[in-house]
């Protein structure tokens, strides 16, 4: 009895489809089938266990760059040629930069927490220098609550506050943090 030769790369790209090649139909055996002779027409030169990594590792750069679509067979030989490229264009494009500016800001040493009285009554608030957009929703999220409700928004309790600083090794409250704005600072 002979021993049939496995097609590694068929395998690869059936499972790098999610397709389990126990149930496949003809159409879906066709797929696979005509899109693996188009990766071996052009990638002739490697052997099947060198294809199929190759596939595997097409196949993940088609699903960073196309989270969304469902990957199939022609999808990716379609896609082939670009997915590389796209892939590093993602991935440098949504890269963080290598440093924070804003980790070095002498108000909250990196918090973006400023310890404040009045803005969510005895707490923190967005630090002003170094996370300012914050620190304006506070305020205009403060105003609002005061002309809807007639009061103030009811913070956290201080004793989650408390956990809070000790988490995050908040400083003890100081008063003049936002110049110029003494109903932030408590004053």
């Amino acid at each position: 009895m002979s021993e049939i030769e496995r097609d590694i790369s068929f395998e690869t790209l059936a499972e790098m489809c999610g397709a389990d090649i126990t149930q496949l139909t003809k159409s879906a055996r066709g797929e696979l089938n005509a899109a693996l002779k188009q990766l071996r027409d052009a990638l002739p030169d490697l052997a099947d266990l060198e294809l199929a990594l190759v596939i595997e590792d097409k196949a993940k750069a088609y699903r960073q760059v196309m989270s969304d679509a469902m990957l199939t067979p022609s999808a990716l030989v379609k896609h082939w040629p670009s997915l590389e490229s796209r892939r590093e264009e993602l991935t440098t494009s949504t890269a963080y930069p290598e440093h924070d500016p804003y980790d070095d800001c002498p108000t909250c040493d990196g918090l973006h927490l400023v310890p404040a009285t009045d803005v969510f009554v005895d707490g923190y608030a967005p630090c002003p220098a170094c996370n300012a957009k914050a620190a304006q929703k506070a305020v205009e999220y403060r105003a609002r609550m005061e002309r809807t409700y007639g009061h103030r928004p009811k913070g956290p309790d201080q004793e989650a506050l408390a956990a809070l600083g000790r988490v995050v090794g908040a400083r003890p409250r100081q008063t003049g943090l936002i110049p110029g704005r003494p109903e932030m600072n408590g004053q």
